[in-house]
């Protein structure tokens, strides 16, 4: 997911409209290098300042954002031995049941690993740097859906969003470790366990036959916190895409969900090329110097909103005559 964010800061680079491309590079430069390594995040904006027609007169201006950026990004606090430790999401827990709490499971999955590679501690708490679109990206879920997860989980009391932005932005989220749903490590949030695929039911089930347990009902019961039911149709949908479980062990999944994650490809293209699109807009209308349209003013409290005014040759209808 960190290496998608950082595609997504390497185009809003190359992207940027004449008279913002500098202001760009040292807006999002610290923030990528907080996301991979060194050596490869240099390159990757080195190439975008390049896409955007950088350095424009000064032949150091890249490399002395970027000097600068490294070194901000190092002074972030970011670091492996502050940053608290937390269990992953377990998927017995109450706040994942139902059809609504595998969204939560999922979304929680996908933010905790983000964490555990790139999260950072202010003041004691656990902090990661995700926008809904990364989110929804790292939990295979549609972006609608990953906001009423969100919202679930705010209203738990686990995540608590610091500042929203935009875009490869994103919100800084602070996590509850005494909320923090953790235990023991269920399955990886992906295309083929989200709740349009096979469902966070047959992920346990997968994982638990993969780990040894015997492929009857009354035995994953017990492993996954299940009902009977809910493990019968699991068994059926996975035996339907796999096979007998004794082959489960080789099974592959990359391309059982290889058309899911083609439409996910799809819709990173096209949320691209939208903001491509207001990019350039919003450059233009500044080159033209164009003002944004002002709302009209709001009534004071306790007064009526001032009606449209009428011309002077305007034709007016007389009032009703009542008997």
């Amino acid at each position: 997911m960190c290496a998608f964010a950082n595609q997504g800061i390497y185009r809003r680079i190359a992207q940027a409209p004449k008279g913002e491309r500098h202001n760009t590079l040292v807006r999002l430069a610290p923030l990528a290098f907080t996301l991979g390594p060194e050596e490869r995040v240099a390159e990757g904006l080195r190439k975008a300042a390049a896409q955007a027609g950088l350095p424009d007169t000064d032949p150091d201006e890249v490399e002395r954002v970027l000097e600068w950026a490294r070194e901000r990004a190092k002074r972030g606090g970011r670091r492996e031995e502050s940053r608290p430790r937390l269990l992953p999401p377990d998927p017995k827990h109450s706040l994942f049941r139902g059809r609504a709490g595998q969204s939560r499971y999922l979304v929680l999955r996908a933010i905790w690993r983000v964490y555990t590679a790139h999260g950072w501690a202010q003041d004691g708490r656990p902090k990661v740097q995700l926008s809904y679109r990364q989110i929804a990206e790292g939990a295979s879920l549609s972006l609608q859906t990953a906001f009423k997860a969100v919202k679930a989980l705010k209203e738990a009391g686990v995540l608590e969003g610091a500042w929203s932005g935009q875009a490869e932005h994103g919100t800084v989220w602070s996590l509850d470790p005494a909320a923090w749903p953790g235990g023991e490590e269920g399955p990886e949030a992906r295309p083929l366990w989200s709740p349009s695929g096979l469902g966070l039911t047959a992920a346990q089930v997968f994982q638990a036959v993969g780990g040894g347990v015997p492929p009857r009902p009354r035995d994953l019961m017990e492993a996954t916190g299940r009902s009977r039911d809910a493990v019968r149709r699991a068994l059926k949908r996975l035996t339907a895409l796999f096979g007998p479980p004794e082959g489960w062990k080789v099974a592959d999944l990359e391309e059982a969900e290889a058309s899911a994650r083609a439409r996910w490809n799809r819709r990173r293209l096209l949320f691209a090329w939208e903001r491509a699109l207001y990019r350039e807009r919003l450059g233009r209308r500044g080159e033209r110097g164009e003002a944004r349209e002002k709302r009209p003013p709001e009534p004071e409290e306790g007064k009526p909103a001032q009606s449209a005014q009428v011309g002077e040759n305007a034709a007016t209808r007389a009032p009703p005559a009542h008997a």
